[in-house]
């Protein structure tokens, strides 16, 4: 086999590792969007429960309960926050995962098309 045609076969399987590469990128920010939206559900359900709690506490006539009912609305709240911070969290790191994956197969894409160059044109492999 001739040089150029070793160049042109590195090329080609250097465009299936950007292929492959680009493809994890976009499973990651599918997955970032989903756990997002996950989240997003779970904090709707819970603010839910606090307006609940919070009703139930302005008809509560005892002091007793209102202050359990008061304990109960602000220990979900807590939950809410909590679930907010480790959603950003996990957001924001998988873009970054997936950014970098996405940098990587321009730089791949860069290097294909030097090689298909060096050998006198694109591979067809």
């Amino acid at each position: 086999m001739a040089v150029k045609d070793h160049l042109k076969v590195a090329a080609a399987n250097i465009r299936r590792a950007a292929n492959d590469l680009g493809t994890e990128a976009t499973n990651l920010r599918r997955e970032a969007g989903q756990k997002k939206r996950d989240a997003d559900r779970i904090m709707v359900s819970k603010s839910t429960k606090v307006r609940s709690v919070e009703q139930d506490m302005k008809r509560s006539e005892d002091d007793n309960q209102r202050r359990q009912k008061q304990t109960e609305a602000q220990q979900t709240e807590q939950q809410i926050s909590q679930i907010r911070m480790q959603s950003n969290k996990e957001h924001e790191q998988l873009l970054r995962e997936a950014k970098s994956k996405e940098a990587e197969v321009g730089g791949l894409k860069n290097r294909a098309s030097d090689l298909e160059s060096k050998a006198g044109g694109p591979s067809f492999l």
